[in-house]
């Protein structure tokens, strides 16, 4: 069964995301390396959602490929996701510098397929100018 929304997956939609055994989503996340791991919400057979950007923040997910993989998770008429300010306290802290990195990493590959779909737009508009 597909995740309930396009910012986590379930651990074998993570796996096969990431092109790798269930066993090793299942294991990094027993280490600790997947903090945001929670239970799907509504599911009473405890269904386990991992944030994508999790994935990303431990090496088993490449930034570039957060949205590119998921179309339509950036739609030009939706607003922008709202990221809360965290304090200068917050770079002391391992687990909050690994949060930030794994949000730069959404970011940048929001902002890469943003600028490929205006790069093809700006090619249909030249093409149909032709025409």
């Amino acid at each position: 069964m597909a995740s309930t929304d396009q910012t986590h997956l379930t651990f074998a939609e993570a796996a096969a995301r990431c092109g790798c055994h269930e066993a090793t989503i299942r294991r990094r996340q027993r280490e600790g390396a997947l903090p945001g791991t929670r239970r799907r919400p509504g599911n009473r057979r405890g269904v386990l959602e991992i944030p994508i950007s999790d994935l990303v923040a431990c090496g088993l997910l490449p930034s570039q490929t957060v949205l590119a993989a998921s179309p339509g998770a950036v739609d030009a008429g939706a607003d922008a996701p709202t990221l809360e300010p965290l304090g200068r306290h917050a770079l002391q802290d391992p687990p909050a510098v690994a949060s930030l990195a794994a949000r730069l990493g959404v970011v940048e590959a929001a902002l890469a397929q943003l600028l490929a779909r205006v790069e093809l737009l700006t090619s249909l508009a030249a093409a149909k100018d032709v025409a």
